[in-house]
């Protein structure tokens, strides 16, 4: 689990990831441009930065930062590869 503070950026676009996020408590805005309007707004049980796992090296596409207070629970690309290792079937069901 990790916690953020409101107005704490927790992805940044262009940034190549390793981990995505699941909103355990809280909101985080999800935004085109840092100073920018807000596209939308996650809640709890929602997840995001789920492509950086699907498709390495590929860019972040928006910023996405705590609009409260937010734990979050953060699955890297390591540890969701040691799960498909167990469950192969379930890696291309995945990308489709």
């Amino acid at each position: 689990k990790v916690v953020y503070s409101p107005g704490d950026i927790i992805l940044r676009r262009d940034d190549v990831g390793e981990e995505m996020y699941f909103i355990l408590r809280g909101e985080a805005d999800v935004l085109a441009d840092l100073d920018g309007e807000v596209l939308s707004r996650k809640t709890v049980g929602d997840f995001f930065g789920e492509v950086s796992l699907v498709f390495p090296r590929q860019p972040r596409s928006a910023w996405i930062r705590a609009f409260s207070f937010c734990v979050l629970a953060k699955l890297t690309r390591e540890n969701l590869s040691r799960a498909l290792i167990a469950y192969p079937d379930d890696e291309e069901k995945m990308i489709e």
